[in-house]
């Protein structure tokens, strides 16, 4: 896994609302123009949080 550096800060604050359970339905958005990694960001996101057990789910 190649760590992608200046969304740590970022990174950790979306699974931190990922672990918290209130409210228990919450969707989270990433949103801006082109180019700025939220593709990236996300998928960053996603190989933290894979071990994360959500009562719901898309």
């Amino acid at each position: 896994e190649t760590e992608v550096v200046g969304i740590e800060s970022t990174r950790d604050e979306l699974i931190a609302k990922l672990e918290g359970r209130s409210p228990p339905r919450t969707v989270i958005s990433l949103v801006g123009t082109g180019r700025i990694d939220k593709t990236t960001l996300a998928h960053q996101v996603y190989i933290r949080a894979k071990g994360l057990n959500f009562d719901h789910h898309a």
